[in-house]
């Protein structure tokens, strides 16, 4: 009788641990699947940081080139604040030096369409005789004929 109380001692000892056994596997299955989820949504945490930093670079670019624009802009309105609208002769008009003390003949003159869109474009003469002047503008191809200027 003890042998037999022995061998389901042993019995006994020998399937708890085989439960004991058995709930580590079922321990490191749960383990292996909850750490399966932790990389899943560390992967996935990663994922969303890359698109984040990706998002920030293009902002940043953004702002650097909207930086950039309103700086063109701020020069521009101070070179506006050195010229005037100028009437040359009866009808045309271009951006003259502000106080200037030359005549118009003499003075550079800017193209006033080229002048509104953010340009200088220097009014050439290209053709001039003895009744007629012309100013054109390389840029925009304007010719601006008239007889005389209107300080003349």
């Amino acid at each position: 009788m003890y042998a037999e109380i022995q061998g389901g001692m042993t019995a006994l000892k020998t399937a708890l641990d085989l439960v004991k056994a058995g709930k580590g596997v079922i321990d490191q299955a749960t383990m292996a699947a909850a750490l399966y989820e932790i990389q899943k949504r560390l992967m996935e945490t990663q994922g969303a940081a890359l698109q984040a930093m990706e998002e920030n670079t293009k902002l940043t670019r953004r702002v650097q080139e909207l930086e950039a624009g309103m700086a063109v802009k701020e020069d521009w309105k101070a070179e506006v604040a050195k010229y005037e609208r100028t009437k040359v002769a009866e009808g045309i008009v271009a951006f003259t030096e502000v106080g200037r003390s030359d005549r118009l003949n003499d003075a550079v003159k800017l193209c006033a369409h080229c002048f509104g869109e953010g340009f200088k474009s220097i009014l050439q003469v290209q053709h001039e005789d003895m009744r007629q002047r012309s100013l054109n503008c390389p840029r925009c191809r304007s010719s601006l004929i008239f007889r005389q200027y209107a300080d003349a």
